[in-house]
């Protein structure tokens, strides 16, 4: 595992884009996490994520495979909301992810 790694859902949008972007400026070991790959930014030392819907916990679960944090960003409003964010955290959980970060 690499200690340091922080997977960042939501890389293609403002805020985990934003999260993304300073920790690859630092040097942190980063994982983007979004719907679509495509949109992902192209940052230094930071890694795609296959894709993986938050509500799908084996997916999640290896996409977050090795990372020590998650810096989950909420979803959009919908009736399956909260079940989807507990998935994603059961499967950070299910990965060895030792810190969530929720926003």
């Amino acid at each position: 595992m690499i200690s340091d790694l922080v997977a960042v859902t939501g890389a293609s949008g403002a805020v985990g884009g934003r999260v993304a972007a300073r920790l690859a400026r630092t040097g942190v070991p980063v994982r983007l996490l979004g719907r679509d790959p495509a949109r992902l930014p192209d940052l230094p030392g930071a890694v795609a994520a296959p894709p993986a819907a938050y509500g799908d916990g084996e997916t999640m679960r290896r996409a977050l495979d090795g990372a020590h944090t998650l810096f989950l960003v909420s979803a959009h409003e919908s009736p399956g909301r909260v079940t989807e964010h507990t998935t994603a955290v059961d499967a950070a959980l299910a990965a060895g992810v030792e810190r969530i970060v929720y926003v």
